[in-house]
């Protein structure tokens, strides 16, 4: 084989060797079958045919041989030519060896700008994705000086980028199979657009969506709502009523699906407020769920290979689709991407094996724990960096209760610096505690012998056993107190969205407490949570997603009057003074968040608001799966991780890395098995 190589590539065949007789047109024939270069080099053996035929014709009116030269001729003569082919062809196998593995192709990495003055939008979902053939970038991105996002499309092997009309709100794009149609979220739907352009197709209602993938069969899996303990759903692509893709895990939240090709089985993130993030795959139509690991956002890549997120990097395992099983070890391959934590990471992968992804910082894991003032003052509270969330302190103010992900609960004594465990440290679900208005219990949301995550509660010092407040088949999580102590508020996972919840209870302490009957205080087709009681208990703060973004409201506990929206360009996590009237919240994207504070009044027993304003100009960090900051009693300074002084609310997103041949990349660092 390796002189035959040789001399295919050292030289011309030693066309002497061919009978003395051979017409010329033969001899271009077989020059034509063997010249190195491709371009000139016949596609089949069709055209051969046509040639030796062409050369038949044009021989027609020849003098004809003689009979024995004619015989030895055409006897002859195909078959010189045969072999002359098959040894061509064994050359050329020679030269391709399609059983050996190709050589890596170069992978090259370069920063790209999106083609358009403008910043992707980054809150929710993957902004930037590849076509199926890796040629075309869509992405959602808001023009600069514009309040709203929009979806482009750039082809890359041109310099600037296209509007789609009629793309406004939009948001977490992804191609069809075939790459001629782009789906995507905007105004509480899922709809989809044509590459090329057009006009938009609404396909079905989709409120707070959590990714989607449009299957080889033409049905598109998302995920419509976070809340409700609903599962992924399918449409058809033409659009229709919403049916489920998969069982709905009452517990948790099924985002960010991918259908393996051939549509034997589905990967999807599993989140649970307050727990460390699992990727699960599932196989269809309702078979074997399985765990497969810690981690976000996992896709399978066509080199054979499952990547995911996990310690804000991305990672890289060899993987069989058909056992559904990991087959190597794993590496860990990008650092810096953009991740937004439970809502999603910033990279994508095309077809042709590309990838693409946004350089950012992730939302930090584990950190210490800062004193913040309206000065912005920055002093340490707890120096230990621990994966801390949910912090509140004590109605004392001299404790501060607060979850570890992954990590049970925890209580940090202010004035001595020590801290100590409320729950064990393995118990992985306990989460977003609350102290009762005496400061001798907390209330928090606890899976026991595995069910879904109910409100439970216990002393503080210690004694006595955890004990049940609230059964439900559905997920029960932030608990708020009224300041009497006579009703506990709390969020609710009731499909298909998440209900604020009440609960009455009576006794005291000496002789025992008894929760009464939950019911509903506020429901609607939309994503309801954090509720905080006002100190005189005549208010109840809430975040809402029935505008389709999060947006904090305040209405009254009991009493006439309705819901008035307090924040006005997003918020979350609200908490009130008690030393003033003023109402705290933040505002929530993947870049450091401010603090806002919203003063107000009482006139004529409504509740009357001011403009929100920023309460410091310092930015603090946001928790991957929670709550991020304490209010102290003291209404004059926070707990919360605070960014650096040169950390921005937004910063500008307009430009990507580009990695080509990526899947080369992935096989050389980790082979598939075969």
């Amino acid at each position: 084989i390796s002189d035959t190589l040789a001399a295919v590539l050292k030289g011309e065949p030693d066309w002497q060797r061919l009978p003395a007789d051979t017409p010329a047109t033969v001899r271009a024939l077989l020059r034509h079958c063997l010249t190195r270069d491709p371009k000139e080099r016949l596609r089949d053996m069709g055209d051969a045919r046509r040639e030796l035929d062409g050369s038949a014709r044009a021989d027609a009116g020849a003098p004809l041989a003689t009979p024995s030269a004619t015989s030895r001729r055409s006897g002859a003569l195909p078959w010189a030519v045969a072999a002359t082919l098959v040894a061509a062809l064994g050359a050329t196998l020679m030269q391709w060896a399609p059983w050996r593995p190709a050589a890596s192709a170069p992978v090259h990495r370069l920063t790209i700008d999106l083609g358009v003055e403008a910043t992707l939008r980054t809150d929710v979902g993957t902004a930037a994705v590849l076509s199926p053939d890796g040629h075309v970038l869509a992405f959602a991105a808001q023009p600069v000086g514009g309040n709203q996002s929009f979806l482009y499309v750039r082809r890359l092997d041109q310099l600037t980028a296209t509007q789609l009309p009629g793309t406004a709100d939009a948001r977490g794009p992804f191609f069809s199979p075939d790459g001629a149609w782009i789906a995507f979220f905007a105004d509480g739907k899922l709809k989809k657009i044509e590459t090329r352009g057009g006009a938009p197709l609404t396909l079905c209602d989709a409120p707070v969506p959590r990714g989607g993938d449009w299957t080889e069969d033409g049905r598109i899996v998302f995920l419509p709502t976070t809340g409700g303990g609903q599962g992924l759903q399918q449409v058809p692509a033409a659009g229709g009523v919403p049916t489920p893709f998969i069982d709905a895990d009452t517990s948790g939240s099924q985002r960010w699906p991918q259908v393996l090709p051939g549509g034997g089985a589905v990967l999807y993130t599993r989140i649970q407020p307050g727990t460390t993030a699992s990727l699960y795959v599932q196989r269809l139509p309702s078979g074997e769920r399985r765990r497969l690991r810690d981690g976000e956002y996992g896709r399978y890549v066509s080199s054979g290979h499952f990547v995911h997120i996990e310690d804000g990097a991305l990672f890289s395992t060899p993987f069989d689709p058909v056992t559904l099983s990991f087959t190597g070890e794993t590496n860990r391959i990008v650092e810096g991407l953009s991740i937004n934590g439970a809502d999603g990471a910033q990279f994508a992968i095309g077809g042709n094996g590309s990838l693409t992804y946004l350089i950012g910082r992730a939302i930090e894991s584990g950190s210490p724990m800062d004193w913040l003032d309206v000065r912005g003052t920055v002093t340490t509270l707890m120096a230990e960096t621990v994966d801390w969330l949910s912090p509140q302190f004590s109605p004392d103010g001299r404790q501060l209760v607060y979850q570890v992900a992954g990590g049970g609960l925890w209580i940090y004594d202010v004035a001595r610096g020590a801290r100590s465990p409320v729950t064990a440290a393995a118990a992985r679900q306990n989460q977003r505690p609350a102290w009762t208005p005496d400061g001798q219990r907390i209330v928090f949301s606890m899976a026991d012998d595995g069910g879904v995550p109910n409100l439970h509660w216990r002393r503080v010092d210690g004694t006595g056993d955890t004990q049940r407040v609230a059964r439900s088949p559905y997920l029960q999580v932030q608990p708020a107190w009224h300041p009497s102590g006579r009703w506990l508020a709390f969020q609710q996972a009731t499909p298909p969205a998440n209900d604020i919840v009440i609960i009455p209870v009576a006794g005291s302490e000496p002789e025992g407490w008894r929760p009464g009957e939950p019911s509903v205080l506020i429901d609607g087709p939309f994503i309801l949570a954090d509720p905080a009681f006002s100190p005189d208990g005549r208010w109840l703060a809430y975040m809402s997603l029935e505008s389709g973004r999060e947006e904090v409201h305040v209405r009254p506990f009991s009493g006439p009057g309705g819901r008035i929206v307090t924040s006005t360009d997003g918020g979350r996590y609200p908490q009130w003074s008690r030393t003033a009237n003023q109402l705290f919240f933040v505002t929530r994207n993947n870049a450091p968040a401010q603090i806002m504070v919203v003063d107000y009044t009482v006139q004529d027993g409504a509740f009357v608001p001011t403009t929100p304003r920023a309460w410091t100009t310092r930015l603090i960090m946001p928790r991957r799966l929670g709550l991020n900051y304490a209010l102290h009693p003291d209404g004059t300074r926070v707990v919360a991780h605070v960014a650096p002084e040169n950390s921005g609310v937004a910063t500008t997103s307009d430009r990507l890395v580009f990695v080509t041949n990526f899947s080369d990349e992935l096989r050389r660092l980790a082979p598939p098995a075969q």
